[in-house]
């Protein structure tokens, strides 16, 4: 029987809990408290969190540990289902909540920058073989400059979780297509736009290797002379780098001795500027980036092909999420962190115009954990993450015209949006503002066997 004083000591913690199944009951419905049905094998996933979260209130340390565990094991895929913190009233399920969804976010955004892989077996349309791999990967393609003849050819395909940009290559070669970057800044920034490769004589393919979810091309390698008398003569490979176009990366940074180059006997020729540290933004939203190499090759020295070996580091915006502010309206001050980044309203304020609309303006902080000088020089990207208004019944409001920088500082910066004609109350709407939630260096390793050189002074003489 227990005492009265282990009653009394219990009692917060049981009203606590109470409140908790009723937050519970309100997030997932009222299935959240139901039992799984006769015959079933495992409970639905939600009533797996929910029993697990349950479990975080647990008298018993052991019982706790488990439950935290048992949340941790089923991956990020559960973190739609863990309550915000805010509908948490007891302190030491808070905190559990939100140790659990910090690691949970946070290999969320590592598995992010992996490679995306397509699983897909058969005959199937052009159109059908894009769409597929895309819906797979997460990566929009975009087929509007394709006639429908193109788009209906069959091809046969057999990829067994092969890496987007090895299943990308292999579509437009059979097809006798090719691919550009979407335009940064344009409506479809970032995506790949699929197209015939024109009249133009077609031109030498060139290298290409893999690197996660970045691709590495040699555009184009050629010795140079340089003015008056010199030892040696400028070998210059140019390097096209491009990302999934899912992913997010911020800007490049390599070293003058970060990349190897050496001819077929082996001889290793020095880079230009072995001090040499550079960093290389991807611009607004970019994708792709231009990388120009140039090493030193003895003057009188013949080059016809060289071998190139290099690894750069790419700092990449991983993990993006939606941050919601429910009604707006009571939001200022309101703070929510996913993952490394944590995202304030600093200012709300509704006007009403003649016609009987509303205005809106919404300021809002963004901090990221890593700050410093290089997110200080390479931060405007934060500009185009997406923001948004959304009614209770789903509809997104964009904002309308310029945002106003309002704040920047170490690893912060705040930003005013508008929005107009809306015909509801202020608690008639949400907040939504989709950041990456971490900032994290990428490595990027590649090689090349055998780059053929043109040599420029050669290939200027008259035959």
């Amino acid at each position: 029987m227990i005492s009265t004083e282990r009653y009394r000591a219990l009692r917060p913690r049981r009203r606590s809990w109470d409140m908790l199944a009723l937050v519970a009951l309100a997030l997932y419905g009222s299935d959240w408290m139901e039992s799984a049905t006769p015959g079933e094998q495992t409970p639905t996933p939600k009533k797996t969190v929910a029993k697990l979260i349950e479990d975080l209130d647990s008298d018993t340390r052991k019982v706790r540990q488990q439950a935290e565990r048992g949340l941790l094991d089923r991956g990020s895929q559960i973190l739609p289902l863990l309550p915000a913190l805010e509908l948490l009233p007891n302190v030491s399920v808070r905190e559990a909540v939100r140790r659990i969804r910090r690691q949970l976010e946070r290999a969320q955004a590592l598995d992010s920058i992996k490679p995306s892989r397509v699983t897909l077996v058969g005959q199937h349309s052009l159109s059908e073989v894009l769409a597929e791999i895309s819906k797979q990967t997460g990566n929009r393609l975009d087929m509007s400059a394709l006639p429908q003849a193109a788009k209906r050819r069959m091809i046969d395909v057999a990829y067994d979780k092969l890496a987007f940009w090895q299943a990308l290559d292999n579509v437009v070669t059979k097809a006798g297509l090719r691919f550009v970057s979407g335009t940064s800044g344009s409506r479809t920034d970032g995506d790949l736009k699929i197209e015939s490769p024109g009249k133009k004589p077609k031109q030498p393919s060139s290298p290409v290797t893999y690197s996660g979810a970045f691709r590495v091309t040699v555009d184009s390698a050629q010795l140079k002379p340089r003015v008056g008398e010199n030892p040696f003569r400028l070998l210059r490979l140019q390097l096209g780098l491009t990302a999934e176009p899912r992913l997010r990366p911020l800007f490049l940074k390599r070293t003058g001795r970060s990349v190897g180059v050496a001819n077929s006997n082996g001889v290793v020729f020095g880079p230009f500027d072995p001090e040499a540290s550079i960093e290389q933004p991807f611009g607004e939203g970019g994708r792709h980036q231009t990388v120009r190499l140039d090493f030193k090759v003895p003057t009188g020295k013949t080059v016809t092909d060289v071998v190139l070996r290099g690894q750069f580091s790419l700092l990449t915006a991983a993990g993006t999420q939606p941050i919601r502010f429910a009604d707006i309206a009571k939001s200022q001050n309101v703070a929510r962190r996913r993952g490394g980044v944590t995202a304030k309203i600093r200012d709300v304020a509704f006007k009403r115009n003649a016609d009987g609309k509303q205005q809106a303006s919404v300021e809002i902080a963004l901090s990221y954990d890593g700050g410093g000088p290089a997110f200080e020089s390479h931060r405007t990207w934060v500009f185009h993450n997406e923001a948004y208004l959304e009614t209770s019944a789903g509809q997104r409001i964009g904002y309308t015209g310029p945002f106003r920088m309002a704040l920047q500082k170490d690893g912060a910066v705040a930003v005013e949006y508008s929005f107009q004609n809306l015909a509801g109350k202020p608690s008639d709407y949400a907040f939504v503002y989709v950041a990456p939630t971490l900032l994290v260096d990428v490595p990027l390793e590649f090689t090349f066997r055998k780059i053929h050189i043109i040599d420029s002074a050669k290939e200027g003489r008259p035959k």
